[in-house]
């Protein structure tokens, strides 16, 4: 079945509008919030940014290795649907503190949506083999890759975008908020599953189950690689959308239209590399594809970077769309994007 078929499905659909919307709030709060402070409040810069990141990011290391022993323990439906609950709540204290324009408030449910993204990550792609058939994998996967990434894309332009209209705070707490609730609904959609192991010890030492981990991925070749090739992936997907707010600002001198404009561009080819994969494996599970994505990324962020000090001064959005070193920009950003990534975590 298509991509797109199985989108129309109970096996998939629910499953699919809980993680949108997740990828929704993420974007939304960190975008919105640091619009707010670069751009509205003019506190921050390249720290703020910075820090947002990786506050968001890491409960992902401390975190993946125990998420996924959960996953496995318990039954996937019913821990989505309580990590979707989670993010109800996270959004409330989201828009309390908006409203206030607290921004050490909104960094610190910054943190609370990184754990629960950390906690929801390995359920939602554990549960794909319980709700489709073996030669659907690659499909469902790149179908969850590709809605990510454009949630990212409305995420991103919905949070820069509301938060610099009049009442933008109460708007973007209020979107959140119906967001999480939406998600939650969808997350009581999924079709039941049985646990994959009710038997299996989780141990609450973070730092041993993660060794535990990465000893026993070292042992096997292929997942391995594939375990480089995303990591790769994400630590320079991360630098990058810290840092383009930064660099919207002060390399190029332009406003929050630039900054959306450039993360919009990096989420659409990342979404599209998904769903491309799914057609180029034809449904198989293989690897070949991960030396070459590894490579394109390297040397189209080595490109984009010489593109923006090259490029000057571009004010806004359509600066950037009427200049070639605007296009040059865009073009490295749409294609360093990972092939390979959406059956990299199923080999996994």
């Amino acid at each position: 079945m298509s991509p797109i078929g199985l989108l129309k499905t109970r096996r998939l659909g629910p499953l699919v509008l809980a993680q949108s919307c997740g990828a929704l709030n993420d974007n939304l709060v960190k975008n919105a919030m640091v619009v707010l402070a670069i751009f509205q409040l003019d506190m921050g810069g390249t720290g703020l940014s910075a820090l947002a990141g990786a506050l968001f990011i890491a409960p992902y290391a401390a975190l993946s290795a125990t998420a996924g022993k959960l996953a496995d323990r318990f039954e996937k439906p019913r821990l989505i649907r309580l990590y979707k609950a989670m993010e109800v709540g996270l959004m409330v204290l989201a828009a309390l503190a908006f409203l206030s324009s607290n921004i050490i408030a909104l960094l610190a449910v910054l943190i609370g949506l990184g754990v629960q993204a950390a906690l929801f990550g390995p359920v939602k792609y554990g549960v794909l083999p319980e709700l489709l058939a073996a030669d659907e994998l690659i499909a469902g996967n790149g179908m969850i890759e590709a809605t990510t990434f454009l949630c990212i894309v409305a995420g991103t332009v919905a949070g820069g975008g509301l938060i610099q209209i009049g009442n933008g705070t109460a708007i973007v707490g209020a979107v959140g908020v119906v967001l999480a609730l939406l998600g939650l609904f969808g997350a009581m959609r999924v079709p039941p599953a049985a646990a994959a192991d009710p038997s299996l010890r989780v141990r609450w030492n973070l730092l041993a189950e993660t060794t535990d981990l990465l000893r026993l991925a070292f042992g096997q070749r292929g997942i391995w690689l594939c375990i480089l090739g995303l990591s790769w992936f994400w630590t320079v997907g991360a630098t990058l959308i810290t840092e383009f707010p930064v660099i919207a600002r002060d390399t190029l001198h332009g406003d929050g239209s630039v900054m959306t404009l450039l993360l919009s561009v990096f989420a659409v080819g990342v979404g599209v590399g998904s769903i491309g994969c799914a057609k180029l494996l034809h449904g198989e599970v293989s690897p070949r594809f991960v030396p070459f994505a590894a490579l394109g990324i390297s040397l189209f962020c080595w490109d984009f970077a010489r593109g923006t000090e090259a490029a000057g001064e571009l004010a806004n959005a359509a600066a950037v769309a009427g200049s070639w070193q605007g296009w040059r920009i865009g073009i490295r950003r749409s294609r360093g994007r990972p092939s390979g990534r959406a059956w990299s975590r199923r080999t996994t």
